[in-house]
């Protein structure tokens, strides 16, 4: 199934969920890509994410969202 196809499915599943708040684990984990992906999108500023001591600790559901469509509207 091409990506496209899938993130659709991913800004359902995270806009149904009631957390407002990810680690970069928990948001990997939740739409199934590598944590690795979501850190290089939050360092490249694709991703907005809060940062301390140049680690990732908080991505909010907005941003997340956000960035899946932004990702979607890219691959189209």
């Amino acid at each position: 199934m091409p990506a496209s196809e899938r993130i659709p499915e991913k800004i359902s599943v995270l806009e149904s969920l009631s957390h407002e708040h990810f680690t970069p684990e928990e948001l990997a984990d939740l739409l199934g890509i590598g944590v690795s992906v979501v850190r290089e999108a939050v360092r490249r500023g694709d991703l907005q994410g809060y940062t301390v001591d140049h680690r990732i600790i908080d991505i909010t559901r907005h941003d997340a969202i956000a960035w899946l469509k932004e990702r979607l509207n890219s691959s189209q």
